[in-house]
Protein backbone atom coordinates (compact mmCIF):
# COMPACT_ATOMS: atom_id res chain seq x y z
CA UNK A 1 0.00 0.00 0.00
CA UNK A 2 2.73 2.11 0.39
CA UNK A 3 3.81 2.03 -2.59
CA UNK A 4 0.94 2.62 -4.21
CA UNK A 5 0.49 6.18 -2.23
CA UNK A 6 4.06 7.37 -3.75
CA UNK A 7 2.77 6.33 -7.28
CA UNK A 8 -0.93 8.31 -6.51
CA UNK A 9 1.47 11.57 -5.48
CA UNK A 10 3.47 10.79 -8.65
CA UNK A 11 0.29 10.91 -10.56
CA UNK A 12 -1.16 13.60 -8.64
CA UNK A 13 1.77 15.92 -9.17
CA UNK A 14 2.74 17.28 -12.63
CA UNK A 15 5.87 16.37 -14.15
CA UNK A 16 7.76 19.82 -14.37
CA UNK A 17 7.43 19.97 -10.62
CA UNK A 18 9.79 17.26 -10.13
CA UNK A 19 13.20 17.18 -8.49
CA UNK A 20 15.95 15.80 -10.66
CA UNK A 21 16.97 12.41 -10.04
CA UNK A 22 20.11 10.32 -9.95
CA UNK A 23 19.45 6.82 -9.16
CA UNK A 24 18.37 7.08 -5.63
CA UNK A 25 19.06 10.08 -5.05
CA UNK A 26 17.18 13.56 -5.49
CA UNK A 27 18.81 16.85 -6.37
CA UNK A 28 17.67 19.84 -4.98
CA UNK A 29 19.89 22.98 -6.79
CA UNK A 30 19.50 25.49 -4.43
CA UNK A 31 21.40 29.56 -3.77
CA UNK A 32 24.04 28.04 -6.72
CA UNK A 33 24.75 24.82 -4.74
CA UNK A 34 22.97 21.08 -5.33
CA UNK A 35 21.89 19.25 -2.44
CA UNK A 36 21.44 15.32 -2.98
CA UNK A 37 18.76 13.41 -0.61
CA UNK A 38 19.83 9.59 -0.71
CA UNK A 39 16.59 7.43 -0.68
CA UNK A 40 16.85 3.88 1.00
CA UNK A 41 14.81 2.46 -1.96
CA UNK A 42 13.22 3.51 -5.50
CA UNK A 43 9.83 4.19 -4.04
CA UNK A 44 9.67 7.77 -3.99
CA UNK A 45 8.88 11.23 -5.27
CA UNK A 46 10.43 14.44 -4.90
CA UNK A 47 9.16 18.03 -6.05
CA UNK A 48 9.33 21.78 -5.43
CA UNK A 49 6.41 24.55 -5.59
CA UNK A 50 9.02 26.83 -5.09
CA UNK A 51 9.77 28.74 -8.64
CA UNK A 52 10.89 31.89 -10.01
CA UNK A 53 8.99 31.15 -13.49
CA UNK A 54 5.46 31.00 -11.32
CA UNK A 55 3.49 31.02 -8.23
CA UNK A 56 3.25 28.06 -6.14
CA UNK A 57 -0.43 29.02 -5.67
CA UNK A 58 -1.45 30.51 -8.85
CA UNK A 59 -5.01 30.96 -8.42
CA UNK A 60 -4.20 33.46 -5.43
CA UNK A 61 -4.24 37.07 -6.35
CA UNK A 62 -1.42 39.13 -6.90
CA UNK A 63 -1.54 40.29 -3.52
CA UNK A 64 -2.61 37.53 -1.13
CA UNK A 65 -2.71 38.22 2.53
CA UNK A 66 0.26 38.14 4.47
CA UNK A 67 2.30 34.84 4.25
CA UNK A 68 -0.66 33.42 2.33
CA UNK A 69 1.83 32.53 -0.28
CA UNK A 70 4.87 31.22 0.96
CA UNK A 71 6.10 28.06 0.81
CA UNK A 72 9.35 25.56 1.49
CA UNK A 73 11.30 24.36 -0.69
CA UNK A 74 10.88 21.25 -1.93
CA UNK A 75 8.66 17.76 -0.36
CA UNK A 76 10.29 14.49 -0.54
CA UNK A 77 7.94 11.40 0.12
CA UNK A 78 9.52 8.06 0.51
CA UNK A 79 7.99 4.16 0.97
CA UNK A 80 9.74 2.34 3.49
CA UNK A 81 8.71 -1.04 5.46
CA UNK A 82 4.78 0.05 5.21
CA UNK A 83 4.70 3.42 6.04
CA UNK A 84 5.05 6.81 4.22
CA UNK A 85 7.22 9.21 5.34
CA UNK A 86 7.18 13.02 4.16
CA UNK A 87 10.13 15.57 4.84
CA UNK A 88 9.04 19.10 3.87
CA UNK A 89 12.46 20.77 3.24
CA UNK A 90 13.73 24.47 3.47
CA UNK A 91 17.25 25.29 1.86
CA UNK A 92 18.53 28.05 3.71
CA UNK A 93 21.96 30.37 3.52
CA UNK A 94 21.26 32.75 6.56
CA UNK A 95 19.52 31.62 9.17
CA UNK A 96 16.51 33.82 9.68
CA UNK A 97 13.32 33.06 11.60
CA UNK A 98 10.86 33.63 8.24
CA UNK A 99 12.00 29.84 7.49
CA UNK A 100 9.42 28.58 9.68
CA UNK A 101 6.56 30.32 7.87
CA UNK A 102 7.78 28.17 4.45
CA UNK A 103 7.90 25.36 6.53
CA UNK A 104 4.51 25.41 8.34
CA UNK A 105 2.84 26.46 4.88
CA UNK A 106 4.28 23.40 3.41
CA UNK A 107 3.35 21.00 6.22
CA UNK A 108 -0.47 22.65 5.70
CA UNK A 109 -0.03 21.70 1.91
CA UNK A 110 1.04 17.95 2.84
CA UNK A 111 -1.42 17.47 5.33
CA UNK A 112 -3.90 18.20 2.63
CA UNK A 113 -2.32 16.18 0.08
CA UNK A 114 -2.36 12.94 2.47
CA UNK A 115 -6.01 13.65 3.58
CA UNK A 116 -6.81 13.24 0.17
CA UNK A 117 -5.31 9.93 0.15
CA UNK A 118 -7.00 8.49 3.13
CA UNK A 119 -10.27 9.92 2.29
CA UNK A 120 -10.45 8.18 -1.73
CA UNK A 121 -7.91 5.60 -1.38
CA UNK A 122 -6.14 4.35 1.51
CA UNK A 123 -8.01 5.28 5.32
CA UNK A 124 -5.79 3.33 7.32
CA UNK A 125 -2.27 4.87 5.67
CA UNK A 126 0.44 5.44 8.37
CA UNK A 127 2.53 8.68 7.19
CA UNK A 128 5.09 10.00 9.59
CA UNK A 129 5.99 13.90 8.94
CA UNK A 130 9.14 16.05 9.44
CA UNK A 131 10.59 19.26 9.22
CA UNK A 132 14.38 19.51 7.43
CA UNK A 133 16.17 22.97 7.32
CA UNK A 134 19.23 22.50 5.43
CA UNK A 135 22.09 25.47 6.48
CA UNK A 136 24.70 26.35 4.74
CA UNK A 137 26.22 29.93 4.44
CA UNK A 138 27.28 30.89 1.24
CA UNK A 139 30.59 32.06 2.40
CA UNK A 140 32.00 30.01 5.19
CA UNK A 141 34.25 32.42 7.82
CA UNK A 142 36.39 32.06 10.38
CA UNK A 143 34.67 34.57 12.76
CA UNK A 144 31.59 34.33 13.92
CA UNK A 145 29.75 37.31 13.47
CA UNK A 146 25.74 38.48 14.08
CA UNK A 147 24.82 41.24 12.16
CA UNK A 148 21.60 43.34 11.85
CA UNK A 149 18.25 41.17 10.97
CA UNK A 150 20.30 37.92 11.12
CA UNK A 151 20.99 35.21 13.40
CA UNK A 152 23.85 33.05 13.58
CA UNK A 153 23.51 29.34 13.82
CA UNK A 154 25.37 29.19 16.75
CA UNK A 155 22.93 31.41 18.98
CA UNK A 156 19.96 28.91 17.67
CA UNK A 157 21.66 26.18 18.78
CA UNK A 158 22.58 24.94 15.46
CA UNK A 159 26.00 22.84 14.97
CA UNK A 160 28.44 23.70 12.28
CA UNK A 161 28.44 20.36 10.62
CA UNK A 162 25.68 17.41 10.92
CA UNK A 163 22.30 16.58 11.86
CA UNK A 164 20.32 17.78 14.72
CA UNK A 165 16.76 16.75 16.09
CA UNK A 166 14.97 19.74 17.26
CA UNK A 167 12.40 19.89 20.06
CA UNK A 168 9.12 19.31 18.06
CA UNK A 169 6.60 21.92 17.71
CA UNK A 170 2.67 22.01 17.23
CA UNK A 171 3.18 21.50 13.45
CA UNK A 172 6.14 19.24 13.40
CA UNK A 173 6.71 16.60 16.23
CA UNK A 174 9.89 15.78 14.23
CA UNK A 175 12.28 18.41 13.24
CA UNK A 176 15.92 18.01 11.53
CA UNK A 177 18.32 20.86 11.20
CA UNK A 178 21.27 19.89 8.64
CA UNK A 179 24.22 22.27 8.25
CA UNK A 180 26.96 22.30 5.81
CA UNK A 181 26.46 18.65 4.45
CA UNK A 182 25.24 18.31 0.86
CA UNK A 183 24.65 14.76 0.56
CA UNK A 184 21.49 13.81 3.16
CA UNK A 185 20.75 10.02 4.23
CA UNK A 186 17.35 9.93 4.15
CA UNK A 187 17.64 6.57 5.64
CA UNK A 188 19.28 7.72 8.58
CA UNK A 189 16.44 10.19 9.30
CA UNK A 190 13.94 7.50 9.09
CA UNK A 191 15.87 5.45 11.73
CA UNK A 192 15.84 8.08 14.12
CA UNK A 193 11.80 9.74 13.24
CA UNK A 194 11.30 5.66 14.12
CA UNK A 195 12.62 6.14 17.44
CA UNK A 196 10.15 8.91 18.19
CA UNK A 197 6.21 8.82 18.11
CA UNK A 198 4.17 9.37 15.58
CA UNK A 199 1.19 11.93 14.01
Amino acid sequence: MDIDIIRMIEKAIDYRYRLERNARSWLLNEFDKRIEFRVPSSNSIAFSLDSEREKPFSFFSKSPPLHWAKICDAFLACAHEGIVYFFIIEIKSSYENECEKQLINGKLFCDWLLALCREHNYPNAEFSTASMLVWEPRERKTTRKVTSGHTSPDSLGIQQHGIVEKQGTNHFPIRFDVSNQRKIDIGELISRMNRRPRR
